[in-house]
């Protein structure tokens, strides 16, 4: 798909035999589909206390995500749905 979402394609484009595996990775959010960035950690952070460390990176990065109230004022200016694809 060179690093297009397969929610920004028209379903006539998706393979047909990989419709199932496509669909279940979409999101609950139908206009989300399967958009989303991911991020990979390995190996231990420099403290015998990974876990803390965990917390420490999961609570920083949980505060760079948009609020519902955020995501709701950012969708009112995105009345186009194809701006949501960009």
């Amino acid at each position: 798909c060179l690093g297009r979402w397969w929610a920004t394609l028209p379903r006539s484009e998706w393979p047909e035999d990989a419709m199932d595996t496509i669909l279940s990775d979409f999101d609950d959010n139908a206009s989300v589909g399967d958009r989303r960035q991911e991020l990979v950690f390995i190996g231990e952070f420099g403290a015998e206390d990974s876990n803390t460390n965990e917390k420490l990176i999961s609570r920083v990065l949980d505060g760079c995500l948009l609020t519902d109230e955020e995501w709701i004022e950012y969708l009112k200016c995105c009345d186009d749905e194809n701006e949501l694809q960009k």
